[in-house]
This record gives structure tokens, sequence and C-alpha cells, in this order.
């Protein structure tokens, strides 16, 4: 792309030359690359929700390492973090803690997955009353 079109995408943030499409994007429709969060951030308002908001809720199915790297777990705690809110992640599972998980209310693994939004509720109900 570089030497056919004078569009260098290797150092594209989010690119590079085996991201797929996004680079085909940019070198030959001049598009630009977003972050996805961002994006739906602004069209949600987001920032003026968690604002007016006394504590923030959010969740993953797996809260590990990965998610504090850019993903949208990640970005919510980074955003409530900064503006002095209190944030709760609940997940199915996290390997290096840090979140309210799911075998806090159900032992059995086939039944949390299998019942996975009857413990997420129990999960949140014990929360909300200070039980966990």
């Amino acid at each position: 792309m570089r030497r056919d079109l004078g569009v260098d995408v290797e150092h594209l943030p989010g690119g590079g030359p085996r991201a797929g499409l996004p680079p085909g994007l940019v070198a030959f429709l001049g598009a630009r690359v977003e972050s996805g969060f961002d994006v739906v951030s602004a069209a949600t308002n987001l920032p003026a929700r968690l604002a007016a908001a006394d504590q923030v809720v959010t969740g993953e199915g797996s809260f590990d390492g990965q998610s504090r790297q850019g993903k949208v777990t990640g970005r919510v705690l980074e955003l409530a973090a900064g503006m002095g809110k209190p944030c709760m992640v609940f997940a199915g599972r996290a390997p290096g803690g840090g979140a309210r998980t799911l075998d806090e209310v159900e032992d059995d693994p086939g039944r949390r997955m299998n019942e996975a939004a009857r413990a997420l509720r129990e999960l949140a109900r014990r929360w909300a009353a200070g039980q966990v």
C-alpha cells in the first residue's frame, strides 16, 4: 500500500499489515480508524451519564489482564476512576481478581454456564443488599 498508493498503514493504530479491513479502508477510501469505545461513548453521552451516577456497574465474561488494556470494561473503569466514582465489575470469572464473580453464588461450573443469567441476578441482588 505504501509503494502503490503512498499510504503507510504499518503503524496504523489498530492496524498494521495483518489487521484486515481497516488498512484497506484507510489506503483506498481515506478512512480514519477510531476507537469503537470512543464512538459509542460519545454517541451515548457516557461521560455525562457517569458524572451523574453515584455508582458505576460494568461487566465482562472474563475479567482478566486484557480487560484493562482498551476493552470496554477497562475503559469504563478508567472513566469512573477519573471522575472519582466507585465502579463495580461483575464477571463470569476473574482469574486475577478485581471483580465479583458468579462462583460467589454458584459453585457448580456447569450450572454457572447454563444458568448465568440467574447467577448474575443473584450476585447483583446480594451486592445491592450489601451481602457480598
